[in-house]
């Protein structure tokens, strides 16, 4: 069985396929402390283990603090990528990539021989290397939110081996029926979701605040 426990908060959050939850927190004390504790890999609040043994959060969650701020290519997912595909390269590859890297270094030499000064350059080449160069990455057509959220959980776990996604202000994002496409999508991806949502019902005088809802009207 897959659980997470979370300080101060007596439900068992079990860790099946395709689950949704959804907290909603009223403090804002608290609700700092649960970002700042995946930020900072804190295990006092959040504790996940896997039949009652107890796990290292940040290898098996994905953290999406900000929601809004998601990119199927970032430098964390392509360095993993990159050094993944370095790994399981064959031989043949492997040689293919030498016999590049030799018709290089024979222009780069002779490119030098015409320079007044004589010429520092790398010698060594390898797949990520190659990679880097033409810019291989993930491609992106993003229809809408949903899409991208999607693409990017998938670019994920090409690299890494979450279970579990932790993140924060997320359903707010999603309407309806986009939530039940989400959960289908989790389902086949073998992933569970765990929601943090902050919820404001003080006001404050000094901030003028205008509300739109859903037929675009003001109040």
């Amino acid at each position: 069985m897959k659980l997470l426990k979370i300080k101060n908060i007596s439900k068992d959050f079990i860790i099946d396929v395709g689950s949704i939850y959804n907290i909603n927190v009223e403090s804002l004390s608290y609700y700092h402390k649960l970002i700042f504790s995946v930020l900072y890999e804190d295990s006092s609040y959040f504790t996940y283990s896997e039949n009652y043994a107890e796990k290292n959060l940040s290898k098996y969650a994905l953290i999406i603090v900000d929601p809004m701020n998601i990119d199927p290519n970032s430098k964390k997912i392509l360095t993993a990528l990159y050094k993944k595909l370095q790994s399981s390269i064959s031989e043949e590859d492997r040689n293919t990539v030498d016999k590049v890297n030799s018709i290089n270094l024979e222009l780069l030499n002779k490119i030098s021989l015409n320079m007044d000064l004589p010429m520092d350059y790398e010698t060594d080449l390898d797949l990520t290397k190659i990679l880097t160069l033409y810019k291989f990455s993930f491609q992106i057509e993003v229809e809408n939110y949903l899409h991208k959220l999607v693409t990017f959980i998938k670019a994920n776990l090409e690299v890494f081996s979450y279970n579990l996604i932790i993140s924060f202000n997320l359903l707010p994002l999603l309407n309806e029926s986009e939530i039940e496409l989400f959960q289908q999508e989790l389902k086949l991806l073998g992933l569970s979701l765990i929601n943090v949502q902050l919820v404001r019902k003080t006001s404050n005088k000094i901030v003028d605040s205008v509300t739109i809802d859903d037929d675009l009207c003001e109040f």
